[in-house]
């Protein structure tokens, strides 16, 4: 059996030898080129938190009695559908299960429908240490943590959120061999369809892309933010709503730049157009430290033949969706980048695998402006906060609040001011020297907002090929 990630005719036969099972059959149109759509079950259980059971099943983590388990809320019935709240957590037990020979191993990832709407889906098995990794010979159940983060969304028994992808051997492409295929057929294009020249495409653990902040093709459109109160989307309810009731339209802006406020959802489009050819898949990564502490995706699987077609396609752009997360200090997540292999035709291209981690750097300080003082404002606020107890906080902490920010902006390079308005959404920088470059990639902290600048390169596509 050759390396890769399996095709769709593959996990048919899969399917047929008990690898995936269901108490319901498998529909067809579950199976996708390299993918198969996995169905929630019957119920779905609200949690405190997020968790991942480690040396334990999902079942002893959550203990026998679930009204005394110290993770669950609420227990919901979705057999006539039922509301999944913004901001909280659930777990939702999936129809199918898996019994994966040895030398077969899974990913999952939401599915693109999914990663529009800001609804936060990963994969949890039993005695696992790491979401949406399932490893080779697993036999067990298959959960879903759902967490919406824009729209309450109504969910039912038997709705597909996310996508399950079965692997063997090594599936990553190096930079070499991807920049080997690059040369063989330009994957990139630009707007008016013409290849992109491989000594014009930067390789970096993958091919990187822009973010298109022209709006030249979209009458000066670049793309959308969510509202922040939005009603709530009844998924299956396809092509029922208005889009203005949940989006609000990006202009293009007047200068080469765009601020992204910090935890608010984007819906914004690569710069290039993007070919994937047949024999190979692609996956877009997550999170760049390099880049910014930006989401870029949420369902970054790119099907084989994406952009491609019948081969005169010239590209087609990538829809990315974009969540800018705040700042204190100088933290960072680190995404691990790999590239994998499909196993035959239709070939795709195997998965980026992103570890997500936490960096933090001690900010620099001014001599003048020693860590205590910072420490000692901090423990005014909580002693504030003990004698006014239940009552409204803001009135009395807001000059201690202001003297915490000014200390954390005293810390900034050289002790000045970053040179950014006062006022408004535009507070100062906090802890983070006015610009933070990395290579040709460039981001600017502000505030707890994100400037994206256009010579911004987001590491997307790690292509590899498929069996």
């Amino acid at each position: 059996m050759s390396d890769g990630v399996l095709s769709d005719h593959e996990l048919r036969a899969g399917a047929r030898q008990g690898w995936i099972r269901a108490p319901l059959p498998i529909a067809d149109e579950q199976f996708q080129p390299a993918s198969l759509d996995l169905r929630l079950g019957a119920t779905a259980y609200q949690l405190r938190a997020s968790f991942l059971p480690f040396s334990q099943t999902v079942h002893e983590r959550l203990g026998s009695d679930l009204g005394q388990s110290d993770l669950v809320i609420d227990r919901l019935s979705l057999e006539a559908g039922a509301t999944l709240q913004r901001g909280s957590v659930y777990l939702v037990p999936l129809l199918e299960s898996l019994d994966l020979p040895p030398h077969v191993r899974g990913r999952s990832n939401p599915k693109s429908t999914t990663g529009r709407l800001d609804i936060f889906t990963r994969v949890i098995t039993d005695w696992t240490p790491r979401f949406d990794e399932i490893s080779a010979g697993y036999v067990g159940p298959l959960y879903l943590e759902v967490s919406p983060q824009s729209f309450p969304v109504r969910v039912r028994a038997g709705l597909s959120l996310n996508q399950l992808r079965l692997l063997t051997g090594q599936t990553s492409l190096s930079d070499v061999e991807l920049a080997r295929v690059y040369g063989e057929a330009p994957l990139l294009h630009d707007d008016e369809g013409r290849p992109i020249p491989v000594e014009r495409a930067l390789f970096n653990d993958g091919l990187c892309m822009g973010i298109d902040l022209s709006g030249a093709s979209t009458d000066g459109l670049i793309g959308y933010r969510a509202h922040p109160n939005p009603p709530a989307v009844d998924l299956a309810r396809v092509g029922y709503y208005d889009p203005d009731e949940f989006w609000e339209p990006i202009k293009r802006p007047a200068r080469d730049s765009y601020i992204l406020e910090a935890n608010r959802f984007y819906i914004l489009v690569s710069k290039e157009r993007i070919r994937v050819p047949p024999r190979f898949a692609a996956e877009m990564v997550v999170y760049d430290a390099g880049a910014g502490e930006i989401r870029t995706h949420y369902a970054g699987f790119f099907d084989p033949g994406f952009g491609y077609g019948d081969g005169g396609i010239p590209g087609t752009k990538v829809v990315m969706e974009v969540r800018a997360r705040e700042v204190e200090g100088d933290p960072a997540h680190q995404a691990r980048r790999g590239r994998r292999r499909r196993r035959r035709e239709p070939r795709a291209r195997q998965e980026g695998q992103e570890d997500q981690g936490r960096h933090r750097q001690a900010p620099r300080r001014d001599r003048r402006h020693p860590r205590g003082e910072c420490r000692g404002v901090r423990e005014e606020l909580r002693a504030a906060g003990r004698r006014v107890g239940g009552a409204d906080l803001r009135v009395p902490l807001q000059g201690l609040s202001e003297r915490l920010r000014e200390v954390r902006c005293r810390r900034g390079r050289r002790g000045r001011l970053p040179d950014v308005p006062e006022s408004g959404r535009h507070a100062q920088a906090v802890g983070l020297r006015p610009e933070d470059r990395v290579g040709r990639r460039r981001v600017r902290h502000v505030g707890g907002r994100w400037l994206l600048r256009r010579r911004l390169l987001l590491p997307l596509i790690a292509s590899l090929p498929v069996r």
